[in-house]
């Protein structure tokens, strides 16, 4: 399977920022729902909220970069990813 931005790139987790709001125990079944809450040139901000029993429990924030793979440097998104990401976070 070909990396999400094309061969030779990968997503790499620039920052990650998470609030927990209540207790999460085991056992139980959380639930995740994530969006896309902004595009910038290289990177992605993805939002998430966790729940545990109908109960919001924690709310982040992600923000992932496009680098190539033999760089290690930033590179800009391909529209075409652009799109698929937002049809899978629809």
């Amino acid at each position: 399977m070909d990396a999400l931005g094309g061969v030779g790139t990968t997503f790499v987790i620039a920052s990650m920022k998470l609030d927990f709001l209540a207790e999460m125990n085991f056992p139980g079944t959380a639930e995740i729902g994530t969006k896309i809450n902004s595009f910038g040139r290289s990177s992605v901000k993805i939002g998430q909220t966790i729940y545990l029993n109908n109960k919001c429990c924690a709310l982040s924030e992600e923000v992932m970069v496009l680098i190539d793979t033999n760089t290690r440097k930033p590179i800009e998104i391909p529209a075409e990813t652009r799109k698929l990401i937002e049809l899978r976070f629809q």
